[in-house]
């Protein structure tokens, strides 16, 4: 017997969190860059805006005025604050716009910044897994389930951040197995993989 079930919502707990904020050195501070992505985000009612706003709205950040504010579909928004033109969403966006982006490697979903055609950070957002995750994972084993498995969806076609996927994959793969999850399914290979089941 085996079981496959997806991940967010079910075994994590589906609420995005920002987990970091990487400004660049002597550019802007960590609260100035959330609380740029924060103005640019204000209107979004997407899963990783409200996680930028929630962490705004506790650090006490003071949301500077937008004006012109454009959302450019599947990559971020461009908005004009203080005069001078803000880019908060993916690393397609800032490139697109000719801005040099550096490259490094982080885990989890990221929203980047620029402004005049400067780069200027990256907010880090995560999600964790449930604190009951791997008890109910034990039950289902516990009642004879052989084999808990997990399906993790392509969050890179709906999300308009970047991720480095390959290391994002393995962190997740590493969370849920600390819980008993013995495989991850990713797209587009999960529906041929669960058939292998029946």
């Amino acid at each position: 017997k085996a079981v496959a079930m997806d991940k967010t919502g079910t075994l994590t707990k589906g609420e995005f969190r920002v987990h970091k904020c990487i400004p660049t050195a002597d550019t802007v501070s960590a609260s100035q860059l959330l609380a740029l992505a924060a103005a640019c985000e204000q209107s979004s009612n997407h899963p990783i805006a409200r996680s930028i706003l929630v962490a705004a709205s506790e650090t006490g950040c003071v949301l500077p005025a937008v004006s012109d504010l454009r959302e450019i579909t599947g990559q971020g928004i461009s908005a004009v604050i203080g005069g001078e033109v803000v880019l908060c969403g993916s690393e397609k966006l800032l490139t697109n716009h000719g801005v040099s982006v550096p490259h490094e490697h982080h885990h989890g979903t990221q929203v980047l910044l620029a402004k005049n055609g400067q780069y200027l950070g990256r907010i880090l957002i995560d999600d964790s897994p449930k604190s009951d995750a791997a008890e109910a994972v034990a039950a289902l084993k516990s009642k004879g389930i052989a084999s808990v498995r997990s399906r993790v969806g392509n969050i890179k076609d709906h999300l308009p951040c970047p991720m480095d996927l390959p290391k994002f994959w393995s962190a997740i793969k590493k969370a849920l197995t600390s819980e008993g999850i013995e495989e991850i399914y990713l797209p587009p290979n999960e529906i041929a993989a669960i058939n292998t089941l029946k």
